[in-house]
């Protein structure tokens, strides 16, 4: 989870995925600071807005790309748990398993939508869970997406350090 105030459990859970990264895209010419952060939150308040109005609104945000500190303050301002930095493949096995579809960008969301289609999946629930001990190397956060409520069937395999092996 991107941030400690956000959800780190969400029973029926409504999830969003999305393959571009949620920055702020500076161009190369002089602009003052100040109209530069002005412009930046702007362009946030106006992507996390898109998200959040998607039907059904998703609780949970799973992103490929980095999500800027606006990005994740406003996600959060908005009940959204974060989780970024998600390779591509494992978003798919999401999208696979949640019925979601994996959006390309924000931008595309309103073609992704056309004709009432959903683009929102749902699972049972969402959790984070942690390896090993707190303040030992092996110590780990672990995103669990549980449960789809389709006809979909899943496996995930999860690989711990090659020291260790799970206790429970």
């Amino acid at each position: 989870i991107a941030h400690r105030k956000m959800q780190r459990l969400i029973e029926n859970c409504h999830v969003a995925l999305l393959r571009e990264p949620l920055s702020f895209d500076k161009e190369t010419r002089v602009t003052s600071l100040e109209m530069l952060q002005k412009q930046e939150a702007d362009n946030f308040d106006l992507k996390v807005k898109k998200i959040a109005d998607l039907r059904p609104t998703p609780e949970l945000l799973i992103c490929q790309g980095g999500v800027s500190q606006f990005a994740q303050e406003k996600l959060r301002e908005r009940s959204i748990s974060l989780v970024l930095g998600v390779p591509s493949h494992i978003l798919d096995a999401v999208a696979r398993c949640t019925g979601a579809r994996v959006l390309p960008s924000v931008d595309s969301i309103s073609v992704c939508t056309a004709g009432g289609k959903i683009v929102v999946g749902k699972c049972k629930a969402f959790s984070v869970e942690h390896t090993g001990e707190v303040g030992e190397p092996g110590y780990k956060p672990l995103a669990v997406v549980e449960g789809s409520c389709l006809d979909r069937f899943s496996t995930v395999c999860l690989r711990g350090g090659e020291s260790r092996s799970p206790e429970e």
